[in-house]
C-alpha cells in the first residue's frame, strides 16, 4: 500500500484507473451468458442423443451443431481478448510466468482447427474420425491438468511461507481437479478407442454401461468422486474468501451465498441413488430422460449460483478494482468449467454434441488459475498485513504509552504506514498481486488495534 501526500496520484490509484478502461463488464457478461447457453444446449442435446437421434441426423440437427459451434468459438475468441487486457503477467518468486497465457492462446487456436476438421470430414465425407475426438478430449484435459497443476504448486509454495486455511482448501480442490482430469482422459479415451474409428450417421448412439466392481466402473465412481471433492473444496476455500469480507454484506446474504452453491450442486447426484424419491422407478426410459435434462440444468444452475458469490463480492469492492477483477475472474472460469465438465461424448453421437463443451474445460482452467491464484494471494497479503499492523501497533504502544491518545495514533499510523509500504512493494514484486486494503481500512484498523490494546492495558 503506497501513500503518498499532497494532491498526487497514487501508483494504486492509478492503476485502478487502468484497469477501469479496458472492456466492459456488460459485454463480457452478455458474451458468457451467449457462451453458458450454447453450452447447455450442446451438453443438453448430447446427453439425450440417444432419445433425439432422428433429430440429430436430420438438416436441422446438423445444421443446430454448426450453429453451436459458430456461436461458441466466436464467444470464445471475443471473451478472450476482451478479457486479455485486465489479465496482468502473473509471477512467480519475481519470475513472470508468460508462457502460460502463450499456451492457452495455443490451445485455443489448436481446438478451433480440430473441431474445423471435425466438421469439414462431416461435411465431406459423411462421417468423423473418432481420433479427431480422442485428440480434444486429450488436449482440453491437459491444458486444465496442466494449469491446475501449476495452480496447486503455487498456491502451495506460497502456503509454506504465508499459512492460512484458504490457501490449503484451495490447493485441495486443484490437485483434486487434475486426479480428476486425468482419470477423465483414461476412461474417455479407453471406451473411445475401443470402438468405431468412424461415426455417421448409422452408427449406433449407446452410453456405456459398466457394473460398480469393474475395473471402468471404479473409474467412473473415482472420477465422480474427484470431481465433486473438487467442488466442495473450492467451496470451502470461498467460504473463507467471503468470511474475510463478511462486515461489508449482510448476514442474511453471506448464509445464502455460501450455502446455496453446495446444496444445489451436490443435491442433484443423490437423486439418481432414489434418496429423495425412493417411490421413482430409476430404471425407467422417462427418469432417465428427465434426469438426464435435470442433470444438466442443475450443474448449470449449479456453477452459477457458485459464480454469484464472486460477483457479488466483485461489486461490494467495487472501489478496490484489481481485487474485484480478480474476483470476476474467478467467477468467469468455475462457471465455464462446472457448466462444461459434465460433458461427454464416449456416446459417439453424430453431429458431434458435446465436443465444443469439452474444449471450455481447458479454457475455462485458465481464468480459474489467474482469478484463485490472485485474490488468494490478494487475501493472504491482507492477513498477513493485518498481522504485521497488529504486531507493530502493539510493538510501538509499549513504547510510547505515556503520549497523548490522539498523537500516539497519528506517530503508530506514520510508522505502520512505513512499514507496511515497504511489505507490500516486497511482495507485490515476488507474486504481482497487491494488497486490497485500502488507506482508509488501514486506519480504522489501526485504530481498532489500538482501542483494544489500550483497554486490554485498562482492565489489567
Amino acid at each position: 500500500m503506497v501513500i503518498t501526500g499532497g494532491s498526487s496520484t497514487s501508483p494504486v490509484a492509478m492503476k485502478n484507473k487502468a484497469v477501469k478502461s479496458y472492456g466492459s463488464n456488460t459485454f463480457l457478461i452478455g458474451i458468457l451468458i451467449l457462451t453458458i447457453v450454447v453450452v447447455t444446449i450442446d451438453i443438453g442435446i448430447s446427453n439425450v442423443a440417444d432419445f433425439a437421434k432422428k433429430f440429430l441426423t436430420s438438416n436441422s440437427g446438423f445444421l443446430t451443431f454448426i450453429t453451436i459451434f459458430s456461436i461458441f468459438w466466436t464467444s470464445q475468441f471475443l471473451f478472450y481478448y476482451s478479457i486479455r487486457n485486465r489479465l496482468r503477467p502473473m509471477k512467480f518468486k519475481g519470475k513472470k510466468l508468460l508462457f502460460i497465457e502463450k499456451l492457452f492462446r495455443n490451445s485455443l487456436w489448436l481446438l478451433l482447427i480440430l473441431n474445423s476438421f471435425l466438421i469439414l470430414e462431416m461435411l465431406s465425407f459423411g462421417h468423423y474420425s473418432v481420433n479427431i475426438l480422442v485428440l480434444i478430449v486429450i488436449i482440453s484435459y491437459s491444458v486444465n491438468i496442466l494449469f491446475m497443476s501449476l495452480l496447486f504448486f503455487m498456491l502451495l509454495s506460497w502456503n509454506r511461507t504465508k499459512k492460512n486455511y484458504v490457501l490449503v482448501y484451495y490447493s485441495l480442490a486443484a490437485v483434486s481437479a487434475v486426479i480428476s482430469g486425468a482419470l477423465t482422459i483414461i476412461y474417455m479415451t479407453n471406451i473411445l478407442l475401443g470402438g468405431s474409428e468412424q461415426i455417421s450417421s448409422a452408427s449406433d448412439i449407446l452410453f456405456p454401461i459398466y457394473a460398480l466392481n469393474s475395473s471402468m466402473g471404479l473409474l467412473n465412481i473415482a472420477n465422480t468422486i474427484t470431481f465433486l471433492s473438487s467442488f466442495v473444496f473450492m467451496w470451502l476455500g470461498s467460504i473463507i474468501v467471503l468470511r474475510h469480507y463478511r462486515s461489508r454484506i449482510s448476514k442474511s446474504r453471506y448464509f445464502l451465498l455460501i450455502g446455496a452453491p453446495l446444496v444445489y450442486y451436490v443435491g442433484q447426484y443423490f437423486i439418481v441413488l432414489n434418496i429423495l424419491f425412493p417411490f421413482i422407478d430409476s430404471s425407467s426410459t422417462s427418469f432417465i430422460f428427465y434426469y438426464t435434462t435435470f442433470f444438466t440444468l442443475s450443474s448449470v444452475i449449479g456453477s452459477v449460483i457458485f459464480a454469484m458469490s464472486f460477483w457479488l463480492m466483485a461489486r461490494e469492492l467495487s472501489r478496490n478494482v484489481e481485487l474485484a477483477t480478480y474476483l470476476k475472474i474467478c467467477g468467469y472460469g468455475f462457471i465455464m468449467f462446472f457448466s462444461s465438465a459434465t460433458a461427454t461424448v464416449v456416446h459417439t453421437p453424430y453431429p458431434a454434441y458435446g465436443i465444443v463443451s469439452i474444449c471450455l474445460v481447458g479454457f475455462s482452467s485458465y481464468y480459474i488459475l489467474y482469478g484463485i491464484y490472485s485474490s488468494s494471494v490478494s487475501l493472504s497479503e491482507d492477513i498477513n498485513l493485518r498481522h504485521l499492523i497488529r504486531n507493530s501497533a502493539t510493538s510501538q504502544l509499549k513504547f510510547l504509552s505515556s503520549i497523548s491518545k490522539g498523537y500516539l495514533q497519528d506517530k503508530i499510523i506514520n510508522q505502520v504506514y512505513n512499514t507496511t509500504q515497504k511489505f507490500e512493494e516486497r511482495i507485490e514484486e515476488q507474486s504481482g498481486i497487491s494488497s486490497s486494503l485500502t488507506t482508509d481500512e488501514i486506519k480504522y484498523y489501526i485504530k481498532q488495534v489500538i482501542d483494544e490494546l489500550k483497554t486490554k492495558k485498562e482492565s489489567v
